[in-house]
């Protein structure tokens, strides 16, 4: 749904591309290594992701909280 507005809205192309480069596809990523190593069963790669995990979700708050 967001697309289809970003789409018909005045939103440039370069700014929904690197918008989505950097806002999306990182998430992206990091919730498909976690549940890959889970499924895999390797401790070391179990703990990279959710180390990762934890990194990505408390950038957010940090840069939040820094702003503020």
């Amino acid at each position: 749904m967001i697309s289809y507005l970003a789409g018909i809205s005045k939103v440039r192309f370069k700014a929904f591309f690197f918008g989505t480069l950097f806002g999306i596809i990182p998430g992206t990523f990091v919730y498909n290594f976690l549940g890959a190593s889970l499924v895999d069963g390797d401790i070391a790669t179990v703990l990279a992701a959710v180390s990762l995990f934890l990194f990505f979700l408390f950038v957010p708050i940090f840069f939040q909280e820094k702003n503020q």
